[in-house]
């Protein structure tokens, strides 16, 4: 028992560690960001890019709940980065049949994922990466069957104000950058049910990150000295 309360109170002083250093960098971004996104707006808008190996994980993963999630659901809201990597998402609870499935499928476990992400790392025969990140949070089972109704380029991809408060709660500077660049984009609706996800599981302290976030992504939209330009050399 007393381990037990050891390990949440690390836990939490973790969180709160994590929820420090990211409202010290969204202060630092804010103070220095400038109006413009340093490329054409729309240019890469509502490309969908779908590998055929990534078909085959959800055909692989298709007797279990699962959503598509990383910079491949990312994608999916904002101007495509490139990534040849699959995060998918399953309930903690379905780990072990997820990874049997894949084994079935001839998937190579390679290892956990390391840091905060609860989860393990496969390999095909052809070198393709596949990140599984078990969700056991109060929100996981919710998004999960939420994006069986969510289908971009035929994959169940986690809808956007989920993928938004996972992002934000990971905290990492790459995830929070994502979630600027998706919520400069998105449309008040979206905005609204990211904001109402962020408020039920979060706190205030997330939900004020939210708001800054939703600032700069909407600043980023803002005209910059690339805006309206024909993108050849001068």
């Amino acid at each position: 028992m007393g381990d037990d309360v050891t390990e949440h109170q690390e836990d939490r002083r973790r969180m709160a560690d994590k929820r420090d250093l990211r409202r010290q960098f969204l202060t630092m971004v804010a103070r220095r960001q400038r109006p413009g996104a340093g490329s054409i707006l729309g240019a890469l808008d509502g490309r969908n890019i779908t590998l055929e190996w990534w078909t085959d994980v959800e055909q692989a993963l298709q007797a279990i709940p699962h959503a598509v999630a990383g910079a491949v659901a990312t994608n999916a809201y904002a101007p495509p980065r490139a990534t040849g990597d699959l995060d998918m998402v399953v309930a903690a609870m379905e780990r072990e049949r997820a990874a049997a499935a894949l084994q079935a499928a001839a998937w190579r476990h390679v290892g956990s994922l390391g840091g905060i992400v609860q989860g393990s790392a496969w390999e095909d025969a052809e070198g393709h990466h596949l990140d599984l990140i078990e969700l056991s949070e109060p929100w996981a089972t919710e998004a999960i069957t939420a994006a069986q109704g969510n289908r971009i380029a035929g994959l169940p991809t986690m809808p956007l104000s989920y993928l938004v408060h996972m992002k934000l709660m990971a905290g990492r500077t790459g995830d929070l950058f994502d979630v600027s660049r998706m919520l400069g984009r998105a449309s008040e609706d979206q905005t609204q049910r990211a904001r109402a996800v962020v408020n039920h599981f979060g706190n205030a302290e997330d939900l004020a990150d939210f708001e800054q976030l939703v600032r700069m992504g909407r600043l980023e939209r803002e005209p910059g000295s690339l805006e309206g330009s024909s993108g050849s050399p001068p």
